[in-house]
């Protein structure tokens, strides 16, 4: 292995842990020690087919992909979303991969809109990757109820209890590939990061307020003080009156 790559990061408060998703060779989601920063391998490695119980393909044949976003849920457990178009020909289908703090393997849905590998514009012989080329960096968010995935243009909502596609909605000012950050509270609102704000919505995709910023929004995050902390290239800032519950 080459690499120490994490795409995507979260803290669990209950183990003390930070689990990466896209670690040691991008394929694989593992947890790092916060004090020490060092990963803290687990026998194997733990990608998006192995996570999974038995062979792969018996799931979702042709995903293997890497693990691009990661987000903890309000219970606990961890879902990942992956990519697709690796190179090997062998991975043609994005997945959301759920698991325990333990990598035990809890969720597993195929039918999730495709997360590209390479960044934009498509580069494969000399590929580079940096947040708001493209949505890798923070794509998928859990509330109680549901998971949801962002695509830049459009959130699709999945039942957090059984892998299925409950509905999606088209986001107003969002551009496909080209915008990030989503955050979920626990009233299942989601929190979206668009061309040129932050945009709040009920979980029936109904608008119920946003805030204008800068420059296109790439990541995002929940700060103290019921506020919301956004950032994209050459800006970052701190948004009140958007929270909509405790989260």
């Amino acid at each position: 292995s080459c690499c120490e790559t994490g795409w995507r990061m979260v803290f669990d408060p209950a183990t003390n842990r930070l689990y990466g998703a896209g670690s040691n060779g991008q394929t694989k989601a593992t947890w790092y020690d916060p004090a020490t920063g060092l990963p803290m391998w687990l026998p194997n490695g733990w990608n998006a087919c192995n996570i999974i119980s038995g062979p792969c393909p018996s799931a979702c044949p042709n995903a293997n992909g890497e693990f691009r976003h990661i987000t903890r849920a309000p219970n606990g457990n961890f879902y990942g979303y992956t990519a697709v178009g690796d190179g090997s020909g062998s991975n043609n289908v994005s997945t959301i991969t759920g698991f325990d703090p333990n990598f035990a393997n809890i969720y597993r849905s195929c039918n999730v809109p495709p997360s590209p590998y390479w960044t934009i514009p498509f580069a494969p012989s000399s590929p580079t990757y940096y947040v708001g080329c493209y949505y890798m960096g923070n794509g998928i968010a859990a509330s109680n109820c549901y998971i949801y995935i962002y695509t830049g243009s459009q959130v699709q909502k999945f039942d957090i209890n059984y892998p299925s596609l409950l509905g999606a909605g088209a986001i107003a000012g969002g551009t496909l590939l080209m915008n990030s950050g989503i955050l979920a509270d626990l009233m299942n609102n989601f929190y979206v990061g668009t061309q040129n704000g932050i945009s709040v919505y009920d979980p029936n995709f109904n608008l119920i307020t946003s805030a204008v910023t800068t420059k296109p929004v790439y990541d995002m995050a929940f700060a103290p003080g019921n506020t919301i902390v956004a950032c994209g290239i050459g800006f970052v800032g701190v948004f009140a009156n958007l929270v909509q519950t405790g989260t």
